[in-house]
Protein backbone atom coordinates (compact mmCIF):
# COMPACT_ATOMS: atom_id res chain seq x y z
CA UNK A 1 0.00 0.00 0.00
CA UNK A 2 2.69 2.49 0.92
CA UNK A 3 4.33 1.79 -2.58
CA UNK A 4 1.52 2.66 -4.37
CA UNK A 5 1.42 6.31 -2.43
CA UNK A 6 4.94 7.18 -3.12
CA UNK A 7 5.31 9.30 -5.95
CA UNK A 8 6.81 7.65 -8.84
CA UNK A 9 9.90 8.86 -10.70
CA UNK A 10 8.40 10.14 -13.50
CA UNK A 11 6.35 12.54 -11.63
CA UNK A 12 8.65 14.09 -9.88
CA UNK A 13 10.94 14.69 -12.55
CA UNK A 14 7.73 15.75 -14.64
CA UNK A 15 7.58 18.40 -11.53
CA UNK A 16 11.37 19.19 -12.21
CA UNK A 17 11.03 20.21 -15.72
CA UNK A 18 7.65 22.09 -15.09
CA UNK A 19 9.52 24.00 -12.52
CA UNK A 20 12.40 24.41 -14.45
CA UNK A 21 10.98 25.45 -17.41
CA UNK A 22 8.36 28.23 -15.92
CA UNK A 23 11.72 29.35 -13.91
CA UNK A 24 13.75 29.79 -17.29
CA UNK A 25 9.91 31.92 -18.81
CA UNK A 26 9.94 34.16 -15.49
CA UNK A 27 13.44 34.91 -15.73
CA UNK A 28 13.28 35.64 -19.67
CA UNK A 29 9.83 37.15 -19.66
CA UNK A 30 9.52 38.87 -16.26
CA UNK A 31 7.04 41.73 -17.52
CA UNK A 32 4.80 39.05 -18.55
CA UNK A 33 5.35 36.87 -15.59
CA UNK A 34 4.09 39.81 -13.53
CA UNK A 35 1.22 40.73 -15.76
CA UNK A 36 0.27 36.80 -15.63
CA UNK A 37 0.60 36.78 -12.02
CA UNK A 38 -1.80 40.34 -11.67
CA UNK A 39 -4.32 38.84 -14.11
CA UNK A 40 -4.26 35.17 -11.58
CA UNK A 41 -4.75 37.85 -8.92
CA UNK A 42 -7.46 39.32 -10.51
CA UNK A 43 -9.26 36.45 -11.26
CA UNK A 44 -8.58 35.45 -7.59
CA UNK A 45 -10.19 38.66 -6.14
CA UNK A 46 -13.48 38.23 -8.05
CA UNK A 47 -13.99 34.30 -7.29
CA UNK A 48 -13.12 35.83 -3.13
CA UNK A 49 -15.69 39.07 -3.70
CA UNK A 50 -18.45 36.57 -5.30
CA UNK A 51 -17.88 34.15 -2.75
CA UNK A 52 -18.14 36.90 0.02
CA UNK A 53 -21.23 38.30 -1.85
CA UNK A 54 -23.16 35.22 -1.86
CA UNK A 55 -22.15 34.63 1.93
CA UNK A 56 -23.50 37.87 2.58
CA UNK A 57 -27.16 37.49 1.13
CA UNK A 58 -27.31 33.53 1.04
CA UNK A 59 -27.07 32.65 4.25
CA UNK A 60 -28.71 34.61 7.44
CA UNK A 61 -25.89 36.62 9.47
CA UNK A 62 -26.78 38.93 11.60
CA UNK A 63 -26.24 43.12 10.13
CA UNK A 64 -22.83 43.36 11.04
CA UNK A 65 -21.59 40.38 9.26
CA UNK A 66 -23.77 40.65 6.34
CA UNK A 67 -22.40 44.48 5.92
CA UNK A 68 -18.88 43.31 6.44
CA UNK A 69 -19.42 40.74 3.93
CA UNK A 70 -20.89 43.01 1.62
CA UNK A 71 -18.24 45.03 1.40
CA UNK A 72 -15.76 42.90 1.14
CA UNK A 73 -17.47 41.22 -1.22
CA UNK A 74 -17.80 44.68 -3.43
CA UNK A 75 -14.05 45.39 -2.75
CA UNK A 76 -13.15 42.23 -3.97
CA UNK A 77 -15.01 43.02 -6.78
CA UNK A 78 -13.17 45.92 -8.29
CA UNK A 79 -9.88 44.90 -7.55
CA UNK A 80 -10.24 41.78 -9.53
CA UNK A 81 -11.67 43.83 -12.35
CA UNK A 82 -9.22 46.53 -12.42
CA UNK A 83 -6.60 43.49 -11.52
CA UNK A 84 -7.94 41.96 -14.91
CA UNK A 85 -8.23 44.88 -17.10
CA UNK A 86 -5.27 47.77 -15.42
CA UNK A 87 -2.65 45.00 -14.74
CA UNK A 88 0.38 47.20 -15.17
CA UNK A 89 -1.21 49.98 -13.02
CA UNK A 90 -2.26 46.87 -10.53
CA UNK A 91 1.29 45.72 -10.17
CA UNK A 92 2.86 48.52 -9.74
CA UNK A 93 0.37 49.58 -7.22
CA UNK A 94 0.86 46.24 -5.11
CA UNK A 95 4.87 46.33 -5.12
CA UNK A 96 4.45 50.10 -3.83
CA UNK A 97 2.25 48.78 -1.16
CA UNK A 98 4.48 46.28 0.01
CA UNK A 99 7.53 48.45 -0.50
CA UNK A 100 6.07 50.98 1.91
CA UNK A 101 5.19 47.89 4.41
CA UNK A 102 8.45 47.00 4.20
CA UNK A 103 9.90 50.08 5.36
CA UNK A 104 7.61 50.18 8.22
CA UNK A 105 9.10 46.74 9.29
CA UNK A 106 12.13 47.74 8.98
CA UNK A 107 11.41 50.50 11.21
CA UNK A 108 9.97 48.96 13.84
CA UNK A 109 12.51 45.77 13.88
CA UNK A 110 15.25 48.33 14.48
CA UNK A 111 12.97 49.69 16.87
CA UNK A 112 12.65 46.13 18.87
CA UNK A 113 16.31 45.54 18.43
CA UNK A 114 17.18 48.51 20.41
CA UNK A 115 14.34 48.35 22.77
CA UNK A 116 15.42 45.04 24.99
CA UNK A 117 12.55 43.33 25.10
CA UNK A 118 12.92 41.21 21.98
CA UNK A 119 13.43 37.28 22.30
CA UNK A 120 15.79 37.42 18.75
CA UNK A 121 19.49 38.26 19.11
CA UNK A 122 19.50 42.42 18.46
CA UNK A 123 22.33 41.56 15.57
CA UNK A 124 19.63 38.94 13.44
CA UNK A 125 16.92 41.87 14.11
CA UNK A 126 19.54 44.79 12.94
CA UNK A 127 20.22 42.42 9.93
CA UNK A 128 16.45 42.09 9.39
CA UNK A 129 15.64 45.70 9.49
CA UNK A 130 17.99 47.11 7.41
CA UNK A 131 17.53 44.32 4.38
CA UNK A 132 13.87 44.86 4.99
CA UNK A 133 14.15 48.87 4.62
CA UNK A 134 16.23 48.72 1.90
CA UNK A 135 14.11 46.60 -0.05
CA UNK A 136 11.31 48.74 1.04
CA UNK A 137 12.88 51.70 -0.10
CA UNK A 138 13.88 50.15 -3.81
CA UNK A 139 10.28 48.91 -4.06
CA UNK A 140 8.59 52.01 -3.04
CA UNK A 141 10.96 54.53 -4.98
CA UNK A 142 10.51 52.15 -8.24
CA UNK A 143 7.74 49.89 -8.37
CA UNK A 144 7.92 49.37 -11.67
CA UNK A 145 11.34 47.46 -11.47
CA UNK A 146 10.48 45.99 -8.30
CA UNK A 147 7.57 44.35 -9.44
CA UNK A 148 10.01 42.53 -12.23
CA UNK A 149 11.90 41.72 -9.50
CA UNK A 150 9.87 39.92 -7.90
CA UNK A 151 8.85 38.04 -11.00
CA UNK A 152 12.88 37.40 -11.94
CA UNK A 153 12.85 36.28 -7.88
CA UNK A 154 10.11 34.02 -8.53
CA UNK A 155 11.39 32.45 -11.45
CA UNK A 156 14.71 31.66 -10.08
CA UNK A 157 13.17 30.15 -7.28
CA UNK A 158 11.14 27.71 -9.52
CA UNK A 159 14.36 27.15 -11.70
CA UNK A 160 15.57 26.23 -8.37
CA UNK A 161 13.37 24.14 -7.20
CA UNK A 162 13.02 22.68 -10.90
CA UNK A 163 16.40 21.35 -10.76
CA UNK A 164 15.95 20.22 -7.08
CA UNK A 165 12.85 17.79 -8.48
CA UNK A 166 14.94 16.65 -11.45
CA UNK A 167 17.69 15.49 -8.85
CA UNK A 168 15.63 13.75 -6.88
CA UNK A 169 13.91 12.05 -9.42
CA UNK A 170 16.88 10.91 -11.30
CA UNK A 171 18.07 9.31 -7.60
CA UNK A 172 14.67 8.01 -7.21
CA UNK A 173 14.70 6.58 -10.67
CA UNK A 174 18.28 4.91 -9.99
CA UNK A 175 16.68 3.32 -6.31
CA UNK A 176 13.61 1.86 -7.98
CA UNK A 177 15.72 0.23 -10.98
CA UNK A 178 18.25 -1.11 -8.33
CA UNK A 179 15.11 -2.76 -6.56
CA UNK A 180 13.97 -4.01 -9.31
CA UNK A 181 16.67 -5.59 -10.99
CA UNK A 182 16.72 -9.58 -10.38
CA UNK A 183 18.87 -11.35 -7.84
CA UNK A 184 21.94 -12.62 -9.71
CA UNK A 185 22.25 -16.12 -10.09
CA UNK A 186 24.34 -18.27 -7.61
Amino acid sequence: MQASLAPTWQMIMLRGVLGVVLGILAIVWPISTALTFITLFGIWALVDGISSLVQAFVRPNPGLIRVALGVMGLVGLVAGFFAIFHPISTAVTLTWFLGIWLIARGIMELLLAFSGSSLSPRWLLLLSAVVDFLLGLLFALNPGRGALGIATFLGIVALVWGVAYLAAGFALRKETTTLDAPAPAA
